[in-house]
């Protein structure tokens, strides 16, 4: 079980089975495509997107709502493109 834990002690986010990488936010989107595709599962409806979340800036930004991997990373893109290249980006991917 992995566990995003707030400044104030309080769990912000509770995955099972998550895989966690860190990246600058300059490659973060890059580091990303590999796990998505590890990750997607495939079923009668095709591929599922797994559950993926990026840690920017104290922020957690919710990309699981993205039906495709092509969405997923252009958010991530857009989402570190405002950051300083060197910022630190935690990311966490886990299957739904």
């Amino acid at each position: 079980m992995t566990r995003v834990i707030g400044a104030n002690g309080v769990i912000r986010l509770k995955l099972a089975g998550a895989a966690v990488y860190e990246a600058t936010a300059a490659r973060a989107p890059a580091e990303l495509t590999p796990l998505l595709e590890e990750f997607t599962t495939f079923g009668d409806a095709g591929a599922l997107s797994p559950d993926v979340f990026m840690i920017v800036a104290g922020r957690i930004i919710d990309l699981s709502g993205l039906a495709t991997r092509e969405q997923i990373i252009s958010l991530a893109r857009v989402e570190t493109e405002a950051c300083p290249r060197d910022e630190k980006v935690i990311g966490l991917v886990a299957r739904k």
